[in-house]
């Protein structure tokens, strides 16, 4: 009995570590987009739209919704998460862009508006 109580401890201290590398992880790798521009919304690598938005961003505040995929922006196909987020740190903040979605099988486009990622928005995505 004794023996599973140890092995019970050592299991909880070991789920405990990992969950807080994990919240460390995620702190650490948000932080980079302070003070940067972004597209109002994050994508994952193959280009859909995240879970994981403020309603005041521009991104839903011009009706993109999570699991939308971005095709083009500004007519140029994308390739990778990468390129999406290298046009829009060309443009000044605040300029319109012509996005091409798909959603549901279908085509959308919309025009949104880049933006800077500041502190409060990285609080906020953390409910902070």
């Amino acid at each position: 009995m004794g023996r599973q109580t140890w092995q019970r401890q050592i299991l909880l201290l070991l789920t405990g570590l990992f969950g807080l590398l994990l919240i460390g992880e995620s702190f650490i790798s948000s932080a980079h987009w302070i003070g940067q521009p972004f597209p109002g919304f994050f994508v994952h690598e193959n280009l859909t739209v995240g879970p994981y938005f403020l309603s005041g961003w521009s991104g839903p505040v011009a009706g993109i919704d999570s699991l939308d995929r971005v095709v083009s922006v500004n007519g140029e196909t994308l390739r990778n998460r990468g390129q999406l987020y290298e046009l829009v740190r060309r443009q000044p903040i605040g300029t319109f862009l012509d996005y091409l979605v798909w959603r549901d099988g279908n085509n959308v486009n919309l025009k949104i508006k880049t933006m800077i990622f500041d502190s409060r928005d990285w609080a906020l995505s953390f409910g902070i």
